[in-house]
């Protein structure tokens, strides 16, 4: 993991912005492979059995930063 963030929706009065969430969560990595790798991670594994039984719901995105 190189970067994370998280936060509450945020109102702005703007109708095309989805806010039908609680939180959201975003972790950035250095590679696709620790990507793949942080998937399979032990932690990470204990973090999800830890937390789907509070989860309502869950979206995921997964996205690449093309920024030059």
């Amino acid at each position: 993991i190189v970067s994370y963030s998280c936060g509450t929706p945020f109102e702005t009065g703007r109708p095309s912005v989805d806010l039908d969430f609680d939180v959201g969560l975003f972790v950035g990595f250095g590679s696709a492979d620790d990507y793949a790798a942080y998937l399979q991670h032990p932690q990470h594994l204990g973090l999800v059995e830890t937390w789907r039984p509070h989860t309502e719901w869950l979206r995921m995105h997964d996205v690449i930063d093309g920024t030059p």
